[in-house]
């Protein structure tokens, strides 16, 4: 039992291996990581949909992680993901350390043609001023008494006091610091909202129009480089300050390769950690197995020592008859621990179906093959794949992960020819058999 529950991914370990994955891709705002963990943690728990009913902790741990990784690949998100986020997780976004929501947004937006943003943007912008998301602990004082702090009431807060039209930067940090209510705020809960603040900004104009355009031209005048920023052009470059971009640069550089380093490391343990999620499987099933392969063992530990061979065979049958998936896959791990599986390939009551199965395949070299050498390691393999694909009805998903476990545990009794019997296809996420 204990030698299984190393391959189990629900545990705070493998949680806060994530974690720190997580924090290195946000100290480097590295979306593109960001967006690969999206990819494996959605696999991860649509692979393990009992999690959150057996480890509700864990469960919410793992979305967490998922949500906040989803805000730093925001530029390579659909449309819809985004609007999932914005709609229902916003205020994770605000919690996140140095990250710019308001700048990631803009690059979601450079994704979409022009003319398909105002219309995001006014749903968006809509969506936030009726949200009932809380940003702040502290309410926000009305003469007629206290407001909670949510998104809907802070944008109406904002807009009461410095209308609906562009905002200067130095009267929203006015407002910020001047406000009775804003006084009020703890610095964490004023960030939050100067985030929110900044990310409505960028919705109220047409990315057709000047000041709403997510391109920015870069034009060179006064012995300098100037981009195109809210109708403003700001200087970038000048001769002065080449050295200290140059400078810069090489320090990037650096940091880059030691992130990169680092995350290789990272993602090599996480890579670990998801094949081991897709070799456990369905918790609660995997439980069921083990506690019926100790009943089995039982049981026959009681029978005469020349007829146990026989009645584990029948057990097998008669759970394929049934298509009882934990009976028989519990029998199958018994038989692999105590080293006679290979039994079945002698077995008359399997053999001649399974060469008939071969035959239906036109697999006329396989089934000379068997016959000459019916334990070698591919039939087997071919063997398992019979009885659990086209007896069992097990897909193919489910009945690879069965022959992983099996090969795990002739690794462990020393059963060396048939420890290799299934691997798990990184680029792929897929089991494969050796056959």
């Amino acid at each position: 039992m204990a030698d299984e529950e190393q391959y189990n991914f629900a545990d705070d370990s493998s949680l806060n291996l994530l974690r720190q994955y997580l924090e290195s891709i946000i100290l480097f705002d590295d979306f593109q990581a960001a967006k690969n963990m999206v990819n494996s943690l959605n696999f991860l728990l649509q692979s393990n949909q009992d999690l959150a009913d057996s480890y509700p902790n864990l469960y919410e741990g793992y979305k967490d992680i998922l949500i906040q990784a989803k805000f730093i690949a925001l530029p390579l998100l659909n449309e819809d993901d985004v609007l999932d986020l914005i709609d229902n997780y916003f205020p994770r976004a605000l919690e996140i350390p140095d990250y710019n929501l308001a700048s990631k947004f803009v690059g979601f937006m450079l994704t979409l043609p022009p003319e398909d943003r105002d219309a995001l943007k006014e749903k968006i912008r809509k969506n936030l001023m009726a949200s009932e998301q809380m940003v702040t602990k502290e309410p926000i004082v009305r003469l007629g008494g206290e407001l909670n702090g949510t998104i809907k009431n802070w944008l109406t807060d904002y807009v009461i006091n410095l209308g609906a039209d562009q905002v200067d930067a130095l009267k929203v940090t006015q407002y910020l610091f001047s406000n009775p209510d804003t006084k009020r705020l703890s610095n964490k809960s004023r960030e939050k909202i100067r985030k929110l603040f900044d990310l409505f900004e960028k919705l109220k104009f047409s990315s057709l129009s000047l000041l709403g355009m997510e391109e920015k031209d870069i034009v060179f005048f006064d012995n300098a480089w100037h981009v195109a920023d809210n109708g403003k052009f700001v200087k970038i470059s000048s001769p002065e300050n080449d050295k200290i971009v140059e400078q810069a640069m090489k320090i990037y550089k650096a940091r880059k390769e030691q992130e990169n380093e680092i995350n290789k490391k990272i993602e090599e343990e996480i890579n670990t950690a998801l094949i081991r999620s897709n070799y456990v499987g369905d918790l609660r099933e995997q439980k069921e197995i083990l506690e019926d392969q100790e009943l089995i063992k039982q049981n026959i530990m009681k029978m005469p020592v020349v007829s146990q061979e026989n009645d584990l065979l029948s057990i097998l049958e008669k759970g394929l008859d049934q298509r009882d998936k934990i009976k028989v896959i519990a029998v199958l791990r018994f038989l692999a621990e105590n080293k006679i599986i290979d039994k079945l390939l002698t077995d008359k009551k399997n053999t001649g179906p399974f060469i008939e199965y071969l035959k239906e395949k036109q697999q006329p070299s396989l089934v000379e093959g068997f016959k000459i050498q019916p334990a070698a390691p591919n039939y087997l393999a071919l063997f398992l794949q019979y009885l659990l694909q086209d007896k069992l009805l097990l897909n193919e998903n489910d009945a690879g992960r069965v022959g992983m476990q099996l090969s795990n545990i002739f690794k462990k009794v020393g059963y060396g020819k048939y420890s290799n019997l299934v691997y798990f296809d990184m680029g792929e996420g897929k089991f494969r058999w050796n056959v």
